[in-house]
């Protein structure tokens, strides 16, 4: 496999690779935490508990999606697009998409959608004969995927970039041709806020904290 690093710092410059991953790795950092705060109000409620295998993931996927814009702040020339009811973080020269990735990025992504099959360059997908939505929505970048790996209890546990297509013989994992695994320890070599403290429970909502997921 090729080294990716090269091209990865590359395709972000002159972004720093270490503070694109600071800042991509405590917005997710913050997903995880704003989810489990919404499971503890769901295991709370006088009515009974409410909270599902399915609420925690749904709640942090919507809260990502929804709080994309914040990082434009943090990241410059980043210009994220919620196309096609998913999301990518556009720079000039590359998209970044980010996916969950709950066994890392060797292992199965989950149900692939449509969508997702184009982004991983699914042959079987008839659009590809035309202009796909991966070449309208990508457009003229290199395409970059971000998968991360973290659970309720202990927050986000890793973080990666590579590219790479869907396996052929299982379209559930994906043939990479480059993969790096970003440092969460700001590159200390010691364990970072983003892996080594685990969710506090039972979690409480922050005073003045919105709820608009």
């Amino acid at each position: 496999m090729v080294d990716g690093h090269d091209q990865l710092a590359a395709l972000v410059a002159p972004l720093s690779l270490a503070h694109l991953t600071s800042v991509l790795a405590r917005w997710l950092w913050d997903g995880h935490r704003a989810a489990a705060e919404l499971q503890a109000l769901r295991r709370d409620d006088a009515r009974g508990h409410w909270d599902n295998a399915f609420s925690y993931g749904t709640d942090r996927y919507q809260y990502l999606v929804r709080t994309a814009d914040s990082l434009i702040d943090e990241i410059d020339g980043l210009a994220p697009d919620r196309g096609y009811q998913s999301l990518l973080l556009k720079l000039p020269r590359v998209a970044l998409y980010p996916l969950s990735a709950a066994s890392g990025p060797h292992g199965p992504m989950g149900t692939a959608s449509e969508l997702r099959r184009e982004l991983l360059n699914d042959a079987e997908s008839p659009e590809l004969a035309l202009l796909s939505r991966r070449e309208m929505w990508v457009a003229n970048r290199e395409l970059v995927l971000l998968p991360w790996s973290g659970s309720e209890d202990v927050g986000l546990t890793g973080l990666w970039a590579g590219k790479g297509e869907a396996d052929r013989h299982d379209r559930a994992h994906v043939d990479w041709e480059w993969l790096v695994q970003l440092d969460l320890t700001g590159g200390t070599g010691q364990a970072g806020l983003f892996d080594a403290v685990p969710l506090d429970r039972p979690l409480r909502r922050r005073t003045g904290q919105r709820r608009a997921l």
